[in-house]
């Protein structure tokens, strides 16, 4: 919008006008009309045509206005060109919030209002949480997981949230519920970033799962696990858990999808977030595989949702799933590669961009870009 920019009244009330809107449900034509207050949405006129007098609108033409975007998995701490490891260990908390502050700021920027930060170190999305919770306009909404559970020595046990028996598991449970996280994360297998660490191996069993689902559950808290491998999806299905981040169905030998297992994500309606990037050059033949895998599961009934895993990867930098195509200026749509990688209509597309992400975010809120970035709910 910066070609509009000197259009938007600072403050006050003002409209937004486009030849059509999709409303997180429904796609509506005309002349819609979104009345702004204060930055944030006070009306919408599907059929624009109860405009008061003297308000401002700005008219964007043929475009379509949609629900700001959701992206389901990022990590705000992480330094895509760095070494996480290392920076988790070393960087000071300071550093840590600047730099979380920034990737925030980038995700804002790319039209995604609301990010779900699934992992960090010492908590500290809850304080960039409360910082734009008392600040609006500063950034986009933050739900936060905190540090991952996962076993000593486990993927990403830098960020430290190691936990092994029984009562350890129930007291990380615990403490993320006091410290008023919105989900709680759990490693159910290894992961690619970590240093001896397989994501085809399994770090949990059917019964921590389900202890530490059982224990969120009753605190109203939802649970997502990290789960690469086979055996560990249809654990963390089976445990009760309400999503399931990757879902890559690895094996030692590569990628295999189990169908039995699709069908039960379908039944269940675990939703599936697909944490997909575009990297440079050809995709590798297991990661092209999972894609393929998508549509599959999209098409037996899975929930899928678009996410990002923004922060792990140079490839996968704050606000940008995947790189340009061409040119310096051309940013493609800012999460995961599933829209441009597997035939998914329309429709179910976007929902997996805005609406159906909402759910396993923990939220009910819509939001959509305000002039120079506000956040505003619809």
């Amino acid at each position: 919008m910066n070609e509009y920019r000197a259009q938007i009244p600072h403050g006050g009330r003002w409209g937004l006008r486009a030849r059509r809107l999709f409303d997180g449900e429904v796609f509506h034509a005309g002349a819609p009309l979104v009345v702004v207050s204060g930055g944030r949405i006070s009306a919408v006129d599907l059929a624009g045509s109860g405009v008061s007098p003297g308000l401002p609108i700005v008219d964007l033409g043929d475009v379509t206005l949609l629900p700001g975007l959701i992206d389901a998995h990022v990590h705000l701490a992480f330094d895509p060109a760095g070494d996480a490891v290392m920076q988790m260990q070393a960087d000071p908390d300071e550093v840590l919030l600047q730099r979380m502050h920034r990737h925030a700021q980038a995700a804002l920027r790319a039209g995604i209002t609301t990010v779900r930060d699934l992992g960090d170190r010492s908590y500290l999305a809850l304080v960039l949480r409360e910082r734009y919770l008392a600040q609006a306009q500063a950034g986009p909404e933050i739900l936060v997981a905190g540090p991952p559970i996962t076993v000593s020595g486990g993927h990403c046990w830098f960020l430290g949230g190691q936990a092994d028996t029984p009562e350890e598991l129930a007291a990380a449970v615990t403490e993320r519920v006091a410290r008023g996280v919105d989900v709680i994360k759990v490693m159910a297998t290894g992961g690619r970033i970590t240093p001896g660490c397989k994501p085809y191996q399994s770090q949990y069993g059917r019964s921590e799962l389900q202890l530490i689902a059982d224990a969120a559950h009753r605190a109203g808290i939802p649970v997502t696990a990290h789960a690469h491998a086979n055996p560990a999806i249809a654990d963390a299905m089976a445990a009760g858990v309400d999503g399931i981040e990757h879902c890559f169905f690895l094996t030692e030998q590569g990628v295999s999808l189990d169908l039995p297992t699709v069908a039960a994500l379908a039944g269940t309606g675990v939703y599936v977030s697909t944490t997909t990037a575009r990297p440079p050059g050809e995709l590798p033949a297991d990661l092209a595989q999972a894609r393929e895998n998508f549509a599959r599961m999209h098409r037996a009934g899975v929930r899928l949702v678009c996410s990002s895993d923004a922060g792990v990867r140079p490839w996968k930098p704050a606000g940008r799933g995947r790189q340009p195509r061409r040119g310096p200026d051309r940013h493609p749509p800012p999460h995961g590669d599933l829209p441009g990688r597997t035939p998914l209509p329309h429709r179910p597309t976007i929902l997996a961009l805005t609406r159906r992400r909402a759910r396993p975010s923990g939220t009910n809120s819509r939001h959509l870009p305000g002039p120079a970035g506000p956040r505003s709910a619809i």
